[in-house]
């Protein structure tokens, strides 16, 4: 795995060249929720959606209109299901959450490899969460430990008896007044060298890059792979002790860089 440094210069000038170009349409997750407006992904018409990631098969039930961002599955969440799918931690007997989890198919591939796992979304979401749980949560080759719980970012976790091993996200980066909250919950969530949080992150917009330098100062990152196609950044993070010599990279020259050339 390499750096941040490496990954953030490729990642910006990938999305600074195709919006420069033209060729970048990103698409708000902010955007009214009815058919018409579904466009480009046309994935989030159907009514049910199926999965076979991690040799098990899945079961979504999305709604569009009802739900909007948290009713469907998007891109970001089945890379980071691929991801751990491919076995790259031991999950046994870990504790697991996601946050932000809408159907949250990556926690459910962590549960099958033994972990212990609390889906997390908005209270107004969570419903989302556990209707995904009831349809599949049997016929899985290993009863599953998972549960689904409401947690609004940035407020109290005591509930949830931090830290936890690991934390996963997909795609909960797009609403830059919620880049503080976000990052907050994180850091409760988590203990310097022992728990692991892993991003799928689709950079849509220079203000995700925000996010990735708010976190850069709390967590050493290692970024596992960014698709030139996707926009999806993958990476693992660590939050720092306090003894902990920061490596803050050259991302702000990267950044100033990348600004400039969308002015």
């Amino acid at each position: 795995m390499l750096r941040c440094a490496f990954w953030l210069s490729i990642a910006f000038t990938s999305v600074a060249d195709a919006a420069v170009k033209g060729d970048f349409s990103p698409v708000t997750a902010l955007t009214t929720f009815s058919s018409a407006s579904i466009g480009v992904h046309s994935n989030f018409a159907q009514g049910i959606r199926h999965f076979f990631i991690g040799g098990q098969n899945w079961t979504v039930e999305q709604d569009w209109d009802a739900d909007g961002v948290a009713g469907v599955v998007w891109q970001a969440s089945v890379v980071l299901s691929e991801h751990i799918a491919g076995k790259v931690f031991n999950f046994t007997g870990q504790r697991v959450i996601e946050l932000g989890a809408g159907a949250g198919l990556p926690g459910l591939l962590a549960a099958v490899q033994g972990a212990s796992v609390v889906l997390t979304d908005h209270r107004s979401a969570i419903h989302t969460t556990k209707r995904s749980i009831r349809l599949n949560k049997t016929n899985k080759t290993a009863p599953l430990n998972v549960s689904a719980k409401a947690l609004n970012w940035g407020s109290s976790i005591a509930s949830f008896n931090p830290p936890v091993d690991y934390v996963l996200g997909a795609d909960v980066v797009y609403l830059q007044e919620t880049f503080p909250l976000l990052l907050s919950s994180l850091q409760m969530l988590t203990e310097c060298r022992k728990s692991t949080v892993v991003l799928a992150i689709t950079i849509r917009y220079l203000r995700d890059i925000v996010f990735l330098e708010m976190f850069e100062e709390k967590f050493r990152c290692d970024w596992v792979d960014f698709d030139n196609v996707s926009h999806i950044l993958l990476l693992h993070a660590q939050k720092y002790c306090p003894e902990d010599e920061r490596e803050l990279l050259s991302c702000t020259k990267t950044l100033g860089t990348i600004r400039s050339n969308l002015s």
